[in-house]
């Protein structure tokens, strides 16, 4: 393509995205609130479905001035379309992304722009919507950036960095800490433990996510293919909480990995998080191999067998009660 047509293309779509009506003196550097929440109201059309398990209660409620937020261009989305708009947009309302932000705001405001370097325009807190939005959104980074009237490589670069800095910091906030949180104890007395296995303290299973053939000979890409769901990709570890909440989350393997060999090679995280404390050494605990391993709850896992899971063919599947930390029950 010509570098005119390429212009008149970018121009042709700069005025498509444009909203029908804008208010009159509006300049181009404002323009971005109208694109920004138009394009968000007709992704919200795509994924209603998807949003109905969200709660619809997105009355306005003057939470953004009760919390004095401090960001001119968040204050602007709220101001033109409330809650609603910003529910399309992230999935959050305006409180529950001061509750978020609040969390993680202090360590955000030491690092953000911190050292030598091109320094970012934008608040932290407006780069925290903007990551928000990216998150629910999904797309291309050109149509993300194009939408925020960002700079494409500015825009991967800035969420990237914002990502890199606030990852360990809610992950510490909503998993690490609620991992000390939910003792067996304490899911017990909100009545959430696991009905048919009450001695399992969490579930664990590797979920497998598709992605691209890795460039390269075939012996690069082939660690990469899973045999079990004859595609390309990664799997990682989550366990979940009976009550919903996942208390951990590991790095990424390759999808040529088989599902218990990561569970082994993490062995030593599952006997941390599932000992018992001082408390709960005397409680009723009616799971299997209980003598030998009276010191931990069990774990809930698939049933691996080497005849179903084909990832990994030099790994042999031993059994789960002479391997596992704890007692392991099967689903």
């Amino acid at each position: 393509m010509s570098v005119a047509r390429f212009a008149r293309a970018r121009a042709a779509r700069r005025t498509a995205s444009r909203p029908a009506v804008a208010p009159a003196g509006e300049t181009r550097r404002d323009r971005w609130v109208h694109t920004v929440l138009d394009a968000a109201r007709r992704r919200e059309e795509e994924l209603s479905e998807e949003l109905s398990r969200f709660s619809s209660n997105c009355d306005d409620d003057g939470s953004v001035d009760e919390l004095s937020m401090t960001a001119p261009r968040f204050n602007k989305l709220y101001d033109l379309q409330g809650n609603r708009g910003l529910v399309a947009l992230t999935n959050f309302t305006a409180l529950e992304i001061n509750d978020l932000y609040e969390k993680i705001r202090v360590e955000i405001l030491k690092k953000w722009n911190a050292g030598r370097g091109r320094k970012f325009k934008d608040s932290p807190k407006y780069v925290f919507v903007m990551d928000l939005s990216v998150l629910k959104q999904g797309g291309t980074w050109e149509a993300m950036a194009f939408s925020w009237d960002i700079n494409p490589i500015s825009f991967k670069r800035m969420i990237m960095k914002f990502v890199e800095i606030a990852s360990p910091l809610l992950y510490k906030a909503f998993v690490v800490d609620l991992e000390k949180y939910y003792t067996m104890s304490q899911l017990k007395h909100d009545v959430a433990a696991f009905e048919h296995f009450p001695e399992a303290l969490y579930a664990t299973d590797v979920r497998f996510q598709h992605s691209y053939r890795a460039s390269g000979a075939l012996a690069e890409a082939k660690p990469y293919y899973s045999g079990k769901h004859k595609l390309y990709g990664y799997k990682v570890e989550c366990s979940v909480l009976p009550n919903g909440i996942a208390i951990d989350c590991s790095d990424h393997y390759s999808g040529g990995t088989n599902d218990f060999t990561i569970f082994r090679e993490r062995i030593g995280l599952h006997k941390s998080m599932t000992g018992k404390v001082q408390d709960e050494l005397e409680a009723e605990d009616n799971g299997v191999n209980v003598p030998e391993f009276a010191d931990y709850w069990a774990i809930l896992l698939e049933m691996y067998s080497s005849d179903t899971e084909s990832d990994d063919d030099d790994d042999d599947v031993e059994d789960l009660s002479a391997d596992c930390v704890g007692q392991v029950a099967s689903l």
